[in-house]
């Protein structure tokens, strides 16, 4: 199910090809770790991952990182984060910087 759903999110970005770098992120809860894969023609700038799902006021950070960055991920590459809970993902999609950042938010949720 999980591989059907990154097909055809890998699908949509592809049909929606535009110049510039295109995030695709995926995450397991299993092994809570997520995959950005960059699809687009150029570098992926600025990226940010931002854990917001837990107000500090309520919780602590037992290990690990509630936000990384990375300075770039080149076309046809990737890159991965180990965490638990959804993020935000952030990115200039053109080095230029005419583009205002892309926004991706990925909600993720047991039952």
């Amino acid at each position: 199910m999980r591989l059907l759903a990154f097909v055809v999110l890998a699908l949509f970005a592809v049909t929606q090809a535009e110049e510039g770098a295109r995030l695709l992120a995926s995450k397991s809860l299993l092994n809570r770790y997520y995959n950005i894969y960059n699809v687009g023609s150029s570098a992926a700038l600025d990226v940010e991952l931002s854990d917001d799902s837990f107000p500090p006021e309520d919780f602590g950070v037992v290990s690990g990182m509630l936000s990384v960055k990375w300075d770039r991920i080149a076309p046809a590459s990737n890159a991965g984060y180990f965490s638990f809970t959804s993020a935000t993902i952030t990115y200039l999609a053109q080095e230029d910087g005419i583009k205002p950042y892309d926004h991706l938010i990925i909600f993720i949720r047991s039952i």
